[in-house]
């Protein structure tokens, strides 16, 4: 992008794609400024992009990775159910080692939306994926959309699991919080204040 000049990279962008017919120009300036703007925190402005080139280039080297952008950028705009969509396209273009990350990314989006049987689906689908790498994080998650999805027990159950797997300790103390948010929640008030009191 320039060396990090946004201004620039965006000019020359905009020159290339007003100034040629090649298809192939039209695509690379189109992702380019699809790019920038997300870069930027400019989110129309990439939106508006991201969906030109994966509409009107759908067979594009570059659409795939627009499809992901495309989860990125509805994602900043809190429109949840585009994003989780945009990253489901994204993983039937180009499965790799991301999908453990779009899964999550795609659990995010559902369950910002308070869908948490989706969010559970695919925070599951993301533990199952090869290429996992904090598997704590996601089990945190995944207890998380338990606990707001009315199941408290399945909750307490894996903030029980992260906490006797870990030696940090402020992953502890978050693991004892939210165990007794859990056993608030299922009447047990006496056993969540023996686990705050930890």
């Amino acid at each position: 992008l320039f060396d990090g000049d946004f201004f620039t990279a965006r000019e020359e962008y905009k020159i290339a794609l007003s100034s040629t017919d090649d298809d192939l120009v039209r695509v690379a300036a189109l992702w380019g400024l699809g790019k920038t703007e997300f870069l930027y925190e400019n989110n129309p402005g990439a939106l508006d992009y991201l969906r030109q080139l994966t509409q009107n280039y759908p067979q594009s080297a570059y659409t795939a990775r627009a499809h992901f952008l495309l989860g990125e950028t509805y994602f900043n705009l809190k429109r949840y159910q585009e994003s989780a969509d945009a990253y489901a396209t994204y993983q039937q273009m180009r499965p790799s080692l991301l999908d453990a990350y779009v899964h999550e990314k795609r659990g995010d989006a559902f369950f910002a939306l308070s869908n948490y049987s989706e969010a559970l689906t695919a925070y599951q689908a993301a533990m199952q994926t090869d290429g996992l790498t904090d598997p704590a994080s996601l089990k945190i998650k995944i207890a998380d959309t338990y606990f707001n999805g009315g199941h408290a027990e399945m909750a307490l159950g894996l903030y029980d699991e992260v906490y006797n797997a870990s030696s940090n300790d402020y992953l502890k103390a978050q693991m004892d919080f939210q165990a007794g948010q859990a056993l608030i929640a299922l009447g047990r008030s006496n056993e969540a204040y023996d686990r705050w009191r930890h």
